[in-house]
């Protein structure tokens, strides 16, 4: 059976590593229309199986799991932070151009508002389909830093990896989010690919995109050795 895009992309982070790695799903159909943004089965993460979360090597070791993809995986980390696991320790956040955003027009949305693959128009679409009926975009779910997000000063936020594209319109939130972490006191991590557009790393043809993959695989391994 061929695996989904999103299971050959984490695979492709791990492998040759086998390193551990968490993937949110990101099917808005399927999470809760109250409040999409909190994965449901973030209580039960340290049961078997973990439901809701993709595991790619059934060896893993659960006190190393890294959490991958963007927006969800800061609020995976977040939920994660917040509970005290028996056997689960999530160890180093990997956002690749974190689906963030506000109510302020940024320079970048503004300068890119045809860019490939996501615009502005599509992104207010996925907003609007993502976040509680009623919400605008400071909703914690899209503004993480917004004075209603929650207070990531107090938590233990595993060490981030933060990936832009130049051509992302998203770009300026998602330097605002590394930014935002480093002010915190977190351990934050910032590469920037200036030719890349929104969802390059899912292309392999796109030299940036085996660049990112040698990156996360590099992050990983040194989060795993610490």
């Amino acid at each position: 059976m061929a695996k989904p895009p999103r299971d050959c992309q984490a695979l492709q982070f791990c492998h040759p590593l086998r390193l551990p790695i968490l993937l949110p799903l990101q099917r808005f159909h399927q999470l809760p229309p109250h409040k999409p943004f909190r994965i449901p089965s973030l209580n039960s993460l340290h049961c078997t199986p973990i439901n809701g979360i993709k595991t790619f090597d059934v060896h893993i070791d659960p006190s190393r799991n890294l959490c991958a993809e963007g927006n969800l995986a800061h609020h995976v980390a977040v939920k994660a932070c917040e509970y005290e696991f028996q056997n689960l320790k999530v160890i180093g956040v990997i956002a690749i151009q974190p689906f963030l955003g506000g109510e302020e027009r940024t320079g970048s949305e503004i300068m890119l508002v045809w860019a490939l693959f996501i615009d502005v128009e599509l992104a207010n679409w996925f907003w609007r389909a993502y976040l509680p009926k009623g919400s605008d975009k400071d909703h914690p779910g899209a503004n993480v830093f917004e004075l209603k997000s929650e207070d990531i000063m107090r938590l233990k936020f595993p060490a981030t990896l933060v990936i832009v594209g130049g051509f992302d319109p998203l770009q300026d939130w998602q330097r605002r989010y590394y930014n935002g972490l480093k002010k915190l006191g977190k351990e934050a991590y910032l590469i920037e690919y200036p030719n890349a557009f929104h969802a390059f790393y899912a292309i392999p043809m796109v030299l940036e995109s085996r660049l990112c993959i040698k990156e996360i695989r590099d992050f990983m391994e040194r989060q795993c050795a610490k």
